[in-house]
């Protein structure tokens, strides 16, 4: 094989698994990228009611 075979493939396989990965996070309960931003939002510090 070339390197312009190898280079295609490799670019397939980064496709297919960004593709994976996606659906997962779409099929789970919470994704991990929004658990991330719920986390990071409740770690600041909230104004006290008036």
């Amino acid at each position: 094989m070339n390197l312009l075979s190898l280079i295609i493939i490799f670019l397939a396989l980064v496709i297919a698994g960004s593709v994976f990965f996606i659906a997962w996070e779409l099929s789970s309960g919470k994704p991990l990228i929004r658990q991330k931003e719920e986390t990071g939002a409740e770690k600041e510090p909230k104004p006290p009611p008036d």
